[in-house]
């Protein structure tokens, strides 16, 4: 006996990006920006997502008052807010699945082994950061910047009663917010012209 077996399926995504940039003498620096993306593995009312962004950056180091510093040899103010998607699960988890490896009354039967979920779609991560980056004497390099990420709509595999029949159920749900303050320092402790000795460390 011959079997025989297989699968085939399309799979499409896209994105557009649109971004714009203005810089004033070199001091002032300020970016927009806006992506959309679509993907064939979220159901069809949820496959898109936009994902905007925005960041200004002060270059001090460059004002007028900053000339003749020996300190601050360079020394930048920026922050930024965004947003971002996540779309890493499995093709398809959206639909119903069913199994033909049942019988009843010797013809193959159609058992639902998973729900759909007509509104799956995209995990979202709303970030927002301020940080100071610094050259001091021209040799010590310092950054300081505090973090706050949201992850909103988080695609998990809820589980079930099992009084349902199922397992599990993907879905989007849930928040986690992770925040912080990140400093990072390295310098030359020892520099000749044939050997650099740096030492660094981030908290």
């Amino acid at each position: 006996m011959l079997e025989q077996g297989g699968y085939n399926h399309p799979s499409t995504s896209w994105a557009w990006l649109a971004q714009a940039q203005y810089s004033y003498q070199g001091k002032y620096v300020a970016t927009a920006s806006v992506r959309y993306d679509e993907i064939y593995k979220f159901a069809p009312k949820a496959r898109g997502g936009y994902f905007p962004g925005v960041s200004a950056a002060w270059l001090v180091s460059k004002e007028d008052f900053m000339l003749g510093n020996d300190v601050f040899t360079f020394l930048k103010i920026r922050g930024g807010y965004g947003k971002t998607g996540n779309d890493s699960i499995e093709a398809f988890l959206y639909q119903d699945t069913y199994s033909l490896s049942a019988k009843y009354n010797d013809v193959v039967a159609a058992v639902l082994e998973r729900q759909a979920n007509p509104n799956l779609g995209w995990e979202e991560a709303y970030m927002a950061s301020f940080g100071i980056d610094a050259t001091l004497y021209n040799n010590v390099n310092v950054t300081l910047e505090l973090y706050n990420t949201t992850n909103k709509n988080l695609l998990l595999a809820v589980p079930q009663a099992s009084s349902t029949g199922f397992f599990e159920f993907m879905d989007n749900v849930g928040e986690v917010r992770n925040r912080g303050i990140e400093l990072a320092v390295d310098g030359d402790i020892f520099k000749t012209r044939d050997l650099v000795w740096n030492v660094g460390f981030n908290i």
